[in-house]
C-alpha cells in the first residue's frame, strides 16, 4: 500500500499543478526528487536482489588490491562487472556497508535523472510519475547495477546531441563496466541523425507486429551467429525465461501510444524529440522481437523505454487541446498505476517489497527487520 499511496499523492500534485498553471511546478518537482531519493537511499533490507548485493560486497577484495595487482583483482571474480566491483572495493576499504552503496548509487541516479528531466521534459511532474511507476522499483530498489548504467546513459546523451562521439563512447563503456547490457547503446549514437516519417515508422511497427503474430524467434536466430560462449550464454537465459504473451495490456498500451506519438511527431520539428520518439519505436519493436525471454527483454528494453519520461509529457501537451483533460489525466493515471500494480502483484515482489523498511527509522527506534526472513521465505518456496 505504501507505494500506491506515493503514486496517488504524486498524481494529486500533478492535478493541483495543472490547476495552478505550473506556478509551483519547480518546487513540487524538487520535493519529489528528494523524497524518492530518500526512499531509495535509505531502504533497508527491502526490494529485490539486496541480499545478493550484500554478498557481493562481503566477498569483494579491498581497493588496495586493485591498485597493487589489478590483473589478479580482475581475475578474482569475472562474473561481476569491474566498474561495480571497484565501487564495492572503495566502499569496503572506506569502512562502508551496503547502505553506503545504496546511498551513493541513489544519489548518482537522482542527480542524473533530475538533470535529464530538467533538460528534456516540458512537464516535469508527469515525467516524475512515469519514472516512479515504471523505473523506480526496478532500478533504484532492485537491479542497481543496470540502474547505474542507465544513469550514465542519461549523462552521455548530452554528448550524443553535441556530436561528441569519443566522449559518448567512453561514457557508454563506463556504463558497460557496471552492466554489460549497456553495450547495446553504442549504435544509438547514429540514430540521432536519422529521420523517419510517420508512414515509415508505422509500417515498420506493423511488420514487426506481424512477425510477432507468427512467432518469429529472433533471439534464437541471432544467437546462432554469435561466438559459442555468447551463444551458450543466450541459450542459458532462454531456459529460465518466461515467454511474453502477445495479447496483453502492455501490447495494447504500446500500440496505442505509438500511433499517438507518430501522429504528434509529424507536427513537431525538434530533432531531439524525434530522437526520443525513435527510441520509443525501438522499445516497442524489442517487445515484438525478444518476447521469448523476459530476462533478455528486461535487460535491454529499459534503455529505450526511458524515452517515456520525455514523450508522455509531449503527448499530453500535444493532445490536451484535442482530447478532454479529464480523459488525458485518467489515461496518465491508468498507465502509471498498472505497471506498478503488475510489478508488485507478483508472488515474489509482494513479499520482498512489503513492508517498506527505512534504515534511519529502524536504527533510531531499534526496530527488528523482517527483510532477511522474507527473502529466505521466497528462496525456499
Amino acid at each position: 500500500m505504501f507505494y500506491y499511496i506515493i503514486l496517488i499523492v504524486i498524481f494529486i500534485t500533478i492535478l493541483l499543478n495543472e490547476f495552478m498553471h505550473d506556478k509551483f511546478e519547480k518546487k513540487i518537482y524538487i520535493f519529489w526528487i528528494i523524497f524518492l531519493f530518500i526512499i531509495s537511499a535509505f531502504r533497508y533490507e527491502t526490494g529485490n536482489d539486496w541480499l545478493a548485493y550484500e554478498r557481493m560486497l562481503d566477498y569483494e577484495l579491498p581497493f588496495r588490491t586493485a591498485i597493487d595487482n589489478f590483473s589478479n583483482y580482475y581475475n578474482y571474480n569475472k562474473d561481476i562487472e569491474i566498474g561495480y566491483r571497484l565501487l564495492n572495493s572503495i566502499v569496503k576499504s572506506a569502512g562502508g556497508d551496503l547502505q553506503t552503496v545504496f546511498f551513493i548509487t541513489s544519489l548518482f541516479s537522482f542527480i542524473s535523472l533530475s538533470k535529464f528531466i530538467k533538460q528534456y521534459s516540458n512537464k516535469k511532474l508527469i515525467s516524475v510519475i512515469i519514472y516512479y511507476s515504471v523505473f523506480f522499483l526496478n532500478f533504484n530498489m532492485s537491479i542497481i547495477r543496470q540502474g547505474i548504467a542507465l544513469s550514465i546513459f542519461l549523462i552521455a546523451l548530452n554528448y550524443l546531441f553535441d556530436r561528441k562521439f569519443i566522449k559518448y563512447i567512453l561514457l557508454i563503456l563506463i556504463a558497460t563496466s557496471f552492466h554489460q547490457s549497456a553495450i547495446v547503446l553504442i549504435p544509438v549514437y547514429f540514430i540521432y541523425r536519422l529521420h523517419f516519417n510517420g508512414k515509415v515508422m508505422l509500417g515498420t511497427l506493423l511488420v514487426f507486429l506481424l512477425l510477432r503474430v507468427i512467432n518469429v524467434d529472433f533471439i534464437t536466430m541471432i544467437a546462432l551467429f554469435l561466438p559459442t560462449s555468447l551463444m551458450n550464454y543466450v541459450f542459458g537465459y532462454l531456459q529460465g525465461s518466461i515467454v511474453q504473451p502477445l495479447l496483453s495490456f502492455g501490447t495494447i498500451e504500446r500500440l496505442v501510444s505509438s500511433v499517438l506519438m507518430i501522429v504528434a511527431l509529424s507536427f513537431i520539428k525538434d530533432k531531439k524529440l524525434h530522437f526520443f520518439g525513435h527510441l520509443y519505436i525501438i522499445y516497442v519493436i524489442l517487445n515484438f522481437t525478444l518476447f521469448k525471454s523476459d530476462i533478455i527483454l528486461t535487460r535491454i528494453r529499459f534503455y529505450f523505454q526511458i524515452s517515456y519520461i520525455v514523450m508522455i509529457p509531449i503527448l499530453y501537451t500535444y493532445y490536451k487541446k484535442k482530447i478532454p483533460k479529464s480523459v488525458l489525466f485518467s489515461l496518465i493515471f491508468v498507465f502509471s498505476f498498472l505497471p506498478m500494480y503488475f510489478f508488485l502483484s507478483s508472488n515474489i515482489n509482494k513479499v520482498l517489497y512489503n513492508p517498506y523498511q527505512n534504515y534511519i527509522v529502524h536504527r533510531v527506534f531499534e526496530l527488528e527487520s523482517t527483510g532477511r526472513e522474507r527473502y529466505y521465505s521466497v528462496i525456499n518456496n
